[in-house]
C-alpha cells in the first residue's frame, strides 16, 4: 500500500514472475519456491517486494473477487476480477495494489473532496478496489467513507494510531475510537486495522493490541495488522497471541530496512503479509527522474518526498 502516493505497484528486477497464489487456500505460497539460488543484495530485495504480494500486479496468479463488506454490496456492481492476495492466515482478500490517502491528511498541498473521491472512483472501476487511510489523516477517513456510502463493496483499510497520553490508553478508549473509524468509514466492522506505537519505551503496546484483538472477537474488527513496528516487537505482539496477519513498511530499492533487518524473512515464516508504501519514492523511482538529478531537499514539497 502506498501512504504516499494514490496508488503503488511494484515488480521485481530480477524475477520476471510473480509470487503464484495457491489455487487451494489462496495464500501466498513460501517465497522460496518463486526464487531459486542464493539470495545477493538485489535478489533480496526482490524476495521482499515479492512477499508483499498484494503490490504485484502480475504473474501467475488466480483472479479471485474481493469479499463483501456489507449485504448492500450484493446490489452493487462490482468491477472486473483483479489480482487479489489473502493478508496472512486471516480470511480478508486485498487488491494486489491498493489506493493509499494519506495526501488527505494536508501534508501534500490543497485539495478538493469531490475531486478525491472522483479518484477513489476511477481506480475502483480499473480493479484497484481496495483503500488505505488512518484514523490520523485529518479527513481522510471521512472522506473514503462518502465514496464507501456509494461503493460498499470496496475494502477500507485503516489505522489505530496511539501517539500521546499511551499511559492511559484502556479498552473504553479503544473501543470508542474504532467506533469512530466505522462510523466515518460508513461500515459496521472494519476490515483490516494497522495498529501503531509511537514510543516503545511505554511498553504497553502489546496490552493495547490484546484490546483490539477482543474487538476482533467481537466483529468490529476484521483483521489486525500492524505498522511500522521493528521487528522485536513484532515478535512481542505475535508470542503474546496478537492475531497479525499484515505489517505495513516502507519498502522501496531507496529504502531496504525490511530486507536487511531480516524482517522480510520473518514475516514469509509466520505468514504475515508485507504491505509496502513508499514502492517508488513518492515519485523519484518513477520516469519523472529518468535523465534528472534526484531532487534536492529544497524541492522536495511535499511529507512523502520529505521521507527521502
Amino acid at each position: 500500500s502506498s501512504s504516499s502516493s494514490s496508488s503503488s505497484s511494484s515488480s521485481s528486477s530480477s524475477s520476471s514472475s510473480s509470487v503464484p497464489i495457491n489455487t487451494k487456500s489462496n495464500s501466498i505460497n513460501n517465497i522460496n519456491d518463486v526464487i531459486e539460488g542464493t539470495v545477493h543484495r538485489r535478489g533480496a530485495l526482490a524476495k521482499a517486494l515479492q512477499t508483499a504480494a498484494f503490490i504485484v500486479g502480475t504473474g501467475t496468479t488466480t483472479l479471485t473477487t474481493h469479499p463483501q463488506i456489507s449485504t448492500a454490496a450484493e446490489t452493487t456492481t462490482l468491477p472486473p476480477k483483479i489480482p487479489t492476495a489473502q493478508l496472512g492466515k486471516g480470511t480478508l482478500s486485498v487488491s494486489r495494489t491498493i489506493q493509499g490517502y494519506w495526501q488527505l491528511a494536508g501534508g501534500h498541498g490543497k485539495y478538493n473532496p469531490s475531486d478525491a473521491i472522483q479518484n477513489m472512483q476511477s481506480h475502483y472501476a480499473a480493479g484497484i478496489t481496495t483503500l488505505d487511510t488512518a484514523d490520523i489523516y485529518g479527513p481522510s477517513e471521512q472522506i473514503v467513507g462518502k465514496f464507501m456510502k456509494d461503493t460498499p463493496a470496496a475494502i477500507p483499510c485503516t489505522k489505530f494510531c496511539c501517539f500521546r497520553y499511551l499511559e492511559e490508553i484502556d479498552k473504553a478508549e479503544v473501543r470508542s475510537r474504532i467506533l469512530k473509524s466505522c462510523e466515518r468509514l460508513q461500515v459496521t466492522s472494519l476490515p483490516l486495522v494497522q495498529f501503531f506505537w509511537s514510543d516503545y519505551s511505554v511498553k504497553r503496546y502489546v496490552e493495547v493490541a490484546l484490546l483490539l484483538t477482543e474487538l476482533k472477537e467481537e466483529g468490529l474488527i476484521q483483521e489486525i495488522g500492524a505498522t511500522n513496528f521493528d521487528l522485536p516487537k513484532l515478535k512481542e505482539l505475535t508470542a503474546a497471541g496478537v492475531p497479525l496477519v499484515s505489517h505495513q513498511v516502507q519498502l522501496s530499492a531507496l529504502d531496504r530496512r525490511p530486507v536487511q533487518s531480516g524482517m522480510a524473512d520473518w514475516c514469509t515464516e509466520q505468514n504475515i503479509s508485507l504491505l509496502a508504501f513508499g514502492t517508488v519514492g513518492s515519485g523519484i523511482l518513477s520516469e519523472t527522474y529518468l535523465g534528472r538529478d534526484a531532487p534536492e531537499q529544497a524541492d522536495k514539497k511535499t511529507a512523502s518526498m520529505r521521507l527521502y
